[in-house]
């Protein structure tokens, strides 16, 4: 008899091999993304133990772990390391701990009005977008958002079915639960397409005419471009902030004040140029041009010459020529 193994069980796999992929691959190690991943793993072993070989004690663990997820989802973008002011978003596990013994039916709205609650918290966060992330890399600032916004689609499927499961179970002791998981897992991809559109669409955030944050731009960019900050493709808002000793909500905003873009773009603007400068005065490949302007793959490279030169790379040095 060929063994069966439920889907959920490929997803925790895929999971644990990216929480090592980050943890190995990223400095300063980062704490939170790592412990989302793995409590994810957990959370899709748990679901398909229980209902891919009828497990069902595994019934009692799950509600635990669910309440664990939407804080660790937000903290892995919030902050990268771990740090004990951020015990206050264990009140979700407790909320839980306290409803399961005390009044189990509500165990379901518990987690997802929690769930809804972080959903908030990430679509605050990524509105803001790569400025939004000071501690991540620039190079990886977009997919970082990208991320997000994926994570909060998922957290809204969850919360938006257990408020309704919670409700059912109040109503009807749970006999409608089985379509209402089902309509979810439907509903789930309609959700993140329209959670994306509205992600694109989005306008940019006002900026507060009363600072002239824009005053204090010359100095940020004499730092980025004395120092060539932009061709370390580690920089990041954070350490740009710390180099310059001024927060880094007001870099941000004195780089967008002065030049309309956020500090992704900027960064990778001063890397562009300096790309043109090297194509067009010597004869260095534009794979090794990638990596000496800052960029960490060519792809990307090639995505920000095509948006700040309107051409590609090889086209633009044959003009020069």
């Amino acid at each position: 008899m060929m063994l069966m193994i439920p889907l959920t069980y490929v997803f925790a796999a895929f999971s644990l091999a990216l929480a090592v992929l980050v943890w190995r691959n990223q400095t300063p190690r980062w704490g939170w993304p790592v412990a989302f991943l793995i409590a994810f793993a957990f959370q899709e072993f748990l679901v398909g133990s229980r209902f891919g070989y009828g497990w069902e004690w595994f019934r009692e663990v799950q509600p635990y772990t669910a309440a664990l997820l939407p804080p660790l989802g937000y903290l892995a973008f919030r902050r990268p390391s771990f740090d004990v002011s951020a015990s206050i978003h264990l009140l979700p596990f407790i909320a839980v701990s306290i409803s399961v013994p005390l009044w189990i039916e509500a165990m379901d709205l518990s987690l997802g009005i929690s769930n809804l609650v972080y959903v908030g918290l990430l679509v605050r966060l990524g509105l803001r977008g790569p400025d939004g992330l000071a501690w991540v890399n620039l190079n990886n600032a977009r997919v970082a958002v990208s991320l997000i916004w994926v994570v909060a689609a998922v957290l809204f499927v969850s919360g938006i079915t257990d408020v309704i499961i919670g409700y059912d179970f109040l109503v009807t002791s749970g006999a409608n639960t089985g379509k209402i998981a089902g309509a979810a897992s439907t509903g789930s991809l309609f959700v993140l397409a329209l959670l994306w559109y509205l992600f694109l669409r989005r306008r940019p955030v006002a900026v507060d005419t009363e600072t002239d944050q824009a005053s204090l731009f010359p100095k940020v960019d004499a730092l980025v471009r004395d120092e060539r900050l932009f061709a370390d493709p580690d920089i990041n808002l954070s350490r740009m902030a710390r180099r310059l000793h001024m927060p880094a909500r007001d870099v941000s905003k004195a780089i967008n004040q002065a030049t309309g873009f956020n500090v992704s773009q900027y960064v990778n603007g001063l890397r562009i140029e300096e790309a043109c400068r090297v194509m067009s005065e010597t004869n260095t490949s534009i794979t090794e041009v990638v990596f000496q302007s800052g960029f960490n793959t060519k792809s990307n490279f090639n995505r920000e010459f095509l948006r700040v030169k309107g051409v590609a790379p090889s086209v633009w040095r044959k003009a020069q020529a």
